[in-house]
């Protein structure tokens, strides 16, 4: 099953900040996610709330929490996020 992930900056945290923390790439336990193919696509919002975009393979959404949870980036709490199942049909619940 396909999700997005929709990764914006918590109000707490400066723009700024995250620039900085943001611009060595990413952490080397998001990377592992790209490497075996959990992580699909990944994006930067660059617009007036900044934060990331990334779209998952998983078997559950519990799954993808558990990922997204041990992001750094997540972990140390520069980032709120939502997630979403997505589908080629129109398979609603």
């Amino acid at each position: 099953m396909k999700y997005i992930v929709n990764c914006s900056l918590r109000p707490d945290r400066s723009r700024d900040a995250f620039k900085e923390f943001v611009k060595d790439g990413p952490a080397h336990e998001s990377w592992e996610l790209f490497q075996k193919h959990i992580v699909v696509e990944f994006a930067f919002k660059v617009g007036r709330v900044p934060g990331i975009f990334l779209l998952m393979e998983a078997e559950s959404e519990d799954q993808v929490r558990g990922h997204i949870d041990k992001m750094p980036i997540v972990r140390d709490g520069w980032l709120d996020y939502q997630i979403d199942p997505i589908s080629a049909v129109a398979k609603f619940e």
